[in-house]
C-alpha cells in the first residue's frame, strides 16, 4: 500500500511504503566471508584482510595506485601478492565464492587473476581472462568455460565474481551470468597459497585489482549480481564493506543497519529482477537477494512495491501534491 499525507496538521508531505514483518521468513543460510581486502592501504608491503581471519597478504614487488574503483588499489604487473596459506582459505573441492573488481591495462593473452598452486597443474585452481573470463580446477585446461559472453576491454574496471556449488560453476560479469560450467577437479588443496595476479612465466595480470573477496559458500544468483548493481548505482556506489552488511541481514538474522548513512531492513516478498537495484520513491532503494527475500531502505510487506510505472506515477503525484503544498502557504 502507498499513501501521502500530511503529518500533524503541517505542511509535511511523506510518499510512504507501509509495512512490517522484518524477520517473517526463515533468513537464508549464513554466507561466509573468509577474508576480504580493500585495498586501502596505498602504501607499504602488506595487504591487510578486514575481516577477523587476518589472512594478510605479501606484495613481491606489486605497487598501489590511488586510481582503484573505490579509493586505492593493487598495481600489479610482472609481480604477484601471496595471500599467506590458511587453512579458512577453501579448497577447490569445496563450494567458492572469489569476487574482485579489475582493470587491465595492456593487452596480454593470459591474465592470472587468482590462482592456487600456479603453473600448468595438475592440482591447480584459477581465474583468469584471455580477453573472456576463464576458470580451471584440476587438470590443466579441464574446466574451461566455452560459453562466455563478455570480451574484456583495457582501461575499464571489471567486476567478477565466481561462485562453486557442488560441481556448478557459474561467472558473473558486471552483474550478469557470462559463463557457467561444471567442474569435479580437484584443484588447489585446502590451505594452499592463494596467489593474486601469479601465473607461470610472462601470465601475470597486468592493470589494477581492488575490493577484493572470498567465501566458502557459494553466493546466490542475486547477490552475486548485486555485488555489481549496489557499486554501480549512482546514489550508493557500495564497495563489497557496505554490500556485506547488507548479505549479513539475510542471513544472520539481524534484522537492520546502517550503510554509508542509510538505513537497511531484512524484508520479504520482493518482486524484479534478483540482484537488481530498485529505485524507490523519497531516495529509497530494495534489492531482491533471492526467492523475494533482501533489503530495502524502507521497511515493507510482501508485495507491497509498486510497479516501475506506478512508481512513476506516484513520483509525479508526489511533486506535484509538494508544489500545491508550497503554493498553498504562499498564498
Amino acid at each position: 500500500m502507498v499513501t501521502m499525507f500530511t503529518k500533524n496538521r503541517k505542511c509535511v508531505v511523506t510518499l510512504t511504503v507501509l509495512a512490517l514483518s522484518l524477520a517473517a521468513a526463515v533468513p537464508a543460510a549464513q554466507a561466509d566471508l573468509i577474508a576480504y581486502w580493500n585495498a586501502d592501504q596505498g602504501t607499504g608491503t602488506s595487504l591487510t584482510d578486514q575481516t577477523s581471519n587476518h589472512i594478510n597478504g605479501t606484495l613481491s614487488g606489486a605497487g598501489w595506485s590511488t586510481s582503484g574503483r573505490f579509493g586505492n588499489a593493487l598495481s600489479t604487473g610482472s609481480i604477484s601478492v601471496d595471500l599467506t596459506a590458511n587453512a579458512l582459505l577453501p579448497s577447490s573441492t569445496s563450494d567458492f565464492t572469489y569476487s574482485l573488481w579489475f582493470k587491465g591495462t595492456t593487452s596480454d593473452s593470459w591474465r592470472w587473476l587468482i590462482s592456487q598452486n600456479p603453473g600448468y597443474g595438475p592440482n591447480i585452481l584459477f581465474i583468469t581472462t584471455q580477453d573472456k573470463v576463464r576458470v580451471a580446477i584440476g587438470t590443466w585446461f579441464a574446466d574451461a568455460f566455452n560459453n562466455q559472453v563478455t570480451t574484456f576491454s583495457d582501461t575499464i574496471w571489471y567486476q567478477l565474481t565466481v561462485t562453486r556449488e557442488g560441481t556448478t560453476v557459474k561467472a558473473y560479469v558486471n552483474g550478469a551470468l557470462d559463463a557457467s560450467g561444471t567442474s569435479s577437479g580437484n584443484g588447489g588443496n585446502i590451505g594452499s597459497h592463494l596467489y593474486l595476479s601469479k601465473g607461470p612465466v610472462n601470465q601475470h595480470f597486468n592493470g589494477l585489482m581492488d575490493d577484493i573477496a572470498v567465501f566458502n559458500t557459494s553466493l546466490s544468483s542475486g547477490q552475486s549480481r548485486a555485488i555489481y548493481n549496489l557499486a554501480n548505482e549512482a546514489g550508493l556506489n557500495y564497495n563489497f564493506g557496505e554490500v556485506k552488511k547488507l548479505f549479513g541481514l539475510t542471513s544472520a538474522g539481524q534484522n537492520t543497519t546502517t550503510s554509508d548513512g542509510k538505513n537497511w531492513y531484512y524484508v520479504t516478498g520482493l518482486t524484479g529482477a534478483e540482484g537488481a537495484v530498485q529505485t524507490l520513491p523519497g531516495g529509497n532503494y530494495a534489492v531482491n537477494f533471492g526467492s523475494g527475500n533482501g533489503v530495502s531502505t524502507i521497511i515493507l510487506e510482501p508485495g507491497d512495491i509498486p510497479e516501475p510505472a506506478t512508481m512513476a506515477l506516484l513520483g509525479l503525484a508526489a511533486a506535484g501534491l509538494g508544489g500545491y503544498i508550497r503554493r498553498r502557504r504562499t498564498a
